[in-house]
């Protein structure tokens, strides 16, 4: 992974993909969780080091919750921001920044069940029942 940095970009303060506001920073270290598993997944996440930003009121931040509480109750609201495609099948991203808020849903709920959820040490799911708003989905 060393040699990763180089071929990723970060971008903030925008919410579309092309143009020339917001800041854009090229990753000098990517970090992967130790226990990342290729086969299943689990602990599929990593940390992206770039060089500082400047202040800016279009840039947030997020708060983490304190380590071993699950943040998640069933039926919380959570919000998914991103650029993932509109509709059912489609390989169209749109230019702007979308979001959906979808419902925590509870871990042995035969919709998560029969999903992708492996582990729900490190895995939750999320959606809409009924669609509309996307579906079941796990992260």
């Amino acid at each position: 992974y060393t040699s990763w940095p180089s071929l990723f970009s970060i971008r903030v303060g925008s919410n579309y993909h092309t143009g020339s506001d917001g800041q854009t920073r090229t990753v000098s270290k990517i970090t992967m969780h130790p226990n990342y598993n290729s086969r299943t997944n689990d602990f599929d996440m990593a940390l992206l080091e770039f060089p500082a930003l400047s202040s800016s009121s279009n840039i947030g931040y997020i708060c983490l919750p304190p380590t071993n509480v699950d943040p998640f109750r069933t039926n919380d609201n959570l919000v998914a921001i991103g650029w993932g495609v509109l509709a059912s099948g489609s390989s169209i991203s749109p230019s702007a920044l979308r979001q959906v808020t979808v419902q925590a849903v509870a871990s042995n709920a035969q919709s998560c069940i029969n999903g992708e959820i492996s582990n729900t040490n490190v895995q939750f799911c999320a959606g809409v029942s009924g669609g509309g708003k996307g579906k079941l989905f796990s992260a």
